[in-house]
């Protein structure tokens, strides 16, 4: 799992980081927040992270809020 500071990269240069990250027992899934280029921000897009140890994984861009849009889970 990517960690908060973890580097975002484009065509090799780095181009923002992860600002939080955790594992979300809603969608069962790692949910993170990261300032990325302009060109990257687009829902559906695949971002490359950069690791702690050098290593690399992908992350996608959804829309948010990308839980309970329709604020079903809100209690009133």
């Amino acid at each position: 799992m990517p960690e908060e500071g973890n580097l975002i990269l484009l065509n090799d240069g780095i181009s923002g980081h992860v600002t939080s990250i955790g594992r979300s027992q809603a969608v069962e899934a790692c949910i993170g927040m990261a300032l990325v280029h302009a060109g990257q921000s687009e829902p559906g897009t695949l971002i490359e992270i950069q690791l702690s140890d050098g290593s690399r994984t992908r992350a996608k861009v959804v829309k948010l809020p990308f839980y309970d849009p329709d604020a079903k889970r809100q209690l009133l």
